[in-house]
Parts: C-alpha cells; sequence; structure tokens
C-alpha cells in the first residue's frame, strides 16, 4: 500500500476496514490523515488470523518488501542492506539481522502511532497453520552423536534468489510464503521455556521457515552463521504483527 505522508508531521489512524474474508479474516490498513506533498512511505496491511478461539493475531499477509524498506531507507532510520531496483522492489527484504528489525519496527511505529514486533515461535507456528515444518528424519540414533543428528548434509545447495512476494502460495490463515523465499525472525530467544524443547540450544535467536534456525542477532548473512536443523537459511528476513499487549 503507497502513501505519501508530510515529513515530520506525520499523523495516521489505524483504519481496521473490517472485510470480513470467510472464516473469520480480517483486513486491517493503517491509513494517512495527512497526505501532502511529503515522504514517500510503504506501510504494510495485516490479517487478522485466529489460530484458536481464545487468540487473535494481526498479522502482515507478506514479509516485509525491499520498498517497503527503502521507505525506512530514505527516512534515515534504516541502514540499505540491499539496493532496491525494479526487479526486486516486491520481493522480500533479505541480508537484516535483529537489529536492522528493531530499526524498521521504531521508524514504522513513529510513522503510525501504533505498537508492532515480530511473532514468537509459539505465534509464528500459529499463523503457519497448514504449513508448519514437518519435523525432519534425524541422521544419527546414537546418542553420542546427537550433537550432529539434526544437520543434513546431503541436501540440494542453497540458492540466494528470492522471488516476488507471494509466489510460495498462500496457507489456510491467508499469509504468504510461510514456505519460502526467505526465513523469518521470531522474538523467541534460545534458552527460554519456550525452547525447552531444544536441549542443546544456548544462546541465539529462533528463525523460522522451512525449519527451525538458531542465529546470532547480527547475523545477516545465515549461511555464514547459523545453528539450524538441516542447512542454513539461505536469507533472512521478517514479517510483522500488531503489538495489541497495550
Amino acid at each position: 500500500m503507497n502513501m505519501k505522508l508530510k515529513a515530520g508531521k506525520t499523523k495516521v489512524f489505524l483504519a481496521a476496514s473490517l472485510l470480513m474474508l470467510g472464516s473469520g479474516f480480517a483486513f486491517v490498513s493503517i491509513m494517512p490523515r495527512d497526505t501532502g506533498n511529503a515522504e514517500f512511505i510503504n506501510i504494510p496491511d495485516f490479517v487478522a488470523v485466529k489460530p484458536s478461539p481464545d487468540i487473535s493475531l494481526f498479522a502482515t499477509p507478506y514479509e516485509i518488501t525491499v520498498a517497503q524498506w527503502q521507505a525506512c531507507v530514505s527516512s534515515g532510520m534504516c541502514e540499505a542492506v540491499v539496493r532496491m531496483t525494479d526487479r526486486n522492489r516486491n520481493h522480500p527484504i533479505t541480508n537484516v539481522n535483529w537489529y536492522d528489525v528493531k530499526s524498521y519496527i521504531y521508524w514504522l511505529e513513529r510513522v503510525s502511532n501504533k505498537k508492532f514486533r515480530v511473532p514468537t515461535y509459539t505465534e509464528w507456528m500459529q499463523l503457519a497453520g497448514d504449513q508448519t515444518p514437518k519435523p525432519r528424519k534425524k541422521l544419527f540414533d546414537d546418542p553420542r552423536m546427537a550433537w550432529s543428528a539434526d544437520y543434513d548434509l546431503t541436501a540440494e545447495p542453497i540458492i540466494r534468489i528470492t522471488q516476488p512476494a507471494g509466489n510460495f502460495g498462500q496457507n489456510e490463515n491467508s499469509l504468504y510464503d510461510i514456505k519460502g523465499n526467505v526465513w523469518e525472525w521470531t522474538a523467541s530467544e534460545c534458552g527460554t521455556q519456550e525452547t525447552d524443547f531444544m536441549p542443546d540450544c544456548r544462546a541465539g535467536r529462533i528463525a523460522m521457515g522451512e525449519h527451525l534456525a538458531v542465529l546470532s542477532e547480527f547475523v545477516r548473512d545465515p549461511g555464514k552463521a547459523g545453528c539450524s536443523v538441516g542447512q542454513p537459511p539461505a536469507n533472512i528476513g521478517f514479517r510483522l504483527v500488531l503489538d495489541t499487549t497495550g
């Protein structure tokens, strides 16, 4: 969604234009009040997901794109980690570490007057719905080889070329690209109750995609600094959820 807002005098509101999509999905846009001649920005839309009767999440249907990232770069609050071209503007942003993501959220909160975050591991699994990653078969059963049992050294070579947003299909929650394009940062760290199922996970932050990966918060190229079930992710990006905690 492309919009123009007056630099330094941005006023926006949350327009919950509730386009009910069959099974309870609602389309949510963040709309500008001031549309004067101003800085060009690109704010993502959100889709309501209700994974259970007592849980509601509002998530971006797609991963944050290069064009959306570029709006933050143009404001001076995000680093130009990828050069935007006509070819890649609708591709997911890549090469973003955890602190890059926090910079984008900081900027977006200020131009929208709303709160955002990335989903936790548990929330990401709920958002994934029918495209939740399936457990991989371990390479070794011998407990002495537990440290390497989850690594797949026979996998295909990593392909780092991304595709336009939406090219990897839609899941039951109306979210796209859960099973492809890029892995996504989550808010969950190793060594917490949420990661008790990973006894060897001591440090790092969880990223999710075709499988689970643990990455240093400083890494932009996960192929060089990741710990994962199977091969490390080819690319790392993110999607957002509305922070409705107050």
